[in-house]
């Protein structure tokens, strides 16, 4: 973590769970990089990120977001390029604030409509999957 408490940085440390030191500091963490890990779950105490708004974790194996990502109201930037996502995450529909979602490199085939709630959504990018059509709920 860096000097300011804002700004957790652990990429490219072949970590393979999501680190309990990380979670302790939920409360004044507001950028997350775990990229280029081995990670394949989120822990359920996601939701204690309250100001978290930037989480980076790409280059892992996780293929679910738990529920309590709903919760991240805060957050403005997702990237969850090269994970194992057969299906897109319906908890991010939950995330208003949300500025960009980066889901380049899964295994998505639709990607629901539901997605059309985040509007303030700038940026998306889904290439590299196997879409074939918009599901619509």
């Amino acid at each position: 973590m860096s000097s300011d408490k804002q700004h957790y940085n652990k990429k490219n440390m072949g970590i393979k769970q999501f680190p309990k030191d990380c979670i302790s500091q939920a409360s004044v963490i507001t950028s997350i990089d775990l990229s280029n890990n081995e990670i394949t779950n989120l822990p359920k105490e996601m939701g204690a990120f309250k100001v978290l708004t930037h989480f980076r974790m790409m280059a892992n194996k996780v293929s679910t977001l738990p529920v309590s990502f709903t919760t991240l109201s805060n957050l403005r930037h997702l990237d969850l390029n090269a994970n194992c996502f057969t299906e897109f995450p319906t908890q991010i529909s939950t995330l208003t604030n949300l500025e960009e979602i980066q889901m380049i490199q899964n295994q998505l085939t639709t990607i629901p409509d539901c997605i059309g709630k985040l509007v303030k959504l700038q940026r998306i990018s889904f290439t590299a999957n196997f879409l074939n059509h918009y599901q619509k709920d």
